[in-house]
């Protein structure tokens, strides 16, 4: 089962798509990500958990990440949702003048949550946790010590480096992506859903090419 901390995964997507004009990988089918990885493995893939939350001041990516959820919903995969909040900043270091920065919250205590629910429940022998947040090392930590017939892997998204915190806890298990998977596991331009109209991707993440 993989646990997928939405804006870890998020944020070196959209470093990649910016600067190869690729935006269309951001249209990811988590749970062929998942199946990939565990067939890889020589495992079986019992479903997917997408930790995230809607950003308030762009209704437009608002709109985007919405229908991305939909979409995600329509293959399985378990939508865990947090908030923003407003967090006072500094906005000028020459000043010190103060404002109010939007801040995801819950999206990494989701992961952790999810996945010693799923474990407690056993719906997993093997975690894939898809995050390279060093914060997650006392996840690793508490489920090393909790469920001894349980192993936890290590998932990093294409281009970053895996939390050697994670790595020291969950006996080095790690899984590094490349492009090439996220291309793989793309959702098509039109998900079906159950006899409803379809969920179609986004302009803003179609492939240059429209296809």
């Amino acid at each position: 089962m993989m646990f997928v901390d939405g804006f870890n995964l998020y944020h070196p997507l959209a470093e990649y798509a910016a600067a190869n004009n690729m935006n269309h990988i951001k249209w990811l089918n988590l749970h062929a990500l998942g199946e990939a990885i565990a067939i890889r493995r020589k495992e079986i893939f019992v479903g997917a958990t997408y930790c995230t939350a809607y950003q308030t001041k762009d209704q437009e990516a608002k709109t985007r990440h919405k229908l991305y959820n939909d979409a995600l919903r329509a293959y399985g995969v378990k939508i865990e949702q947090g908030h923003y909040m407003n967090v006072p900043t500094k906005l000028c270091g020459d000043c010190g003048m103060m404002g109010e920065k939007p801040t995801e919250k819950q999206t990494d205590i989701n992961v952790a949550l999810s996945l010693f629910r799923a474990a407690w429940r056993d719906e997993y022998d093997v975690a894939y946790l898809l995050s390279v947040d060093s914060d997650q090392a006392a996840t690793a930590r508490h489920f090393a010590d909790e469920f001894k017939g349980k192993s936890l892997v290590s998932v990093a998204p294409p281009g970053k480096p895996h939390s050697n915190k994670v790595l020291q806890y969950n006996g080095g298990l790690k899984v590094t992506l490349t492009i090439a998977d996220i291309l793989k596991a793309r959702l098509p331009n039109a998900v079906l859903k159950n006899g409803k109209p379809p969920i179609v991707c986004p302009r803003d993440y179609l492939p240059v090419n429209g296809t």
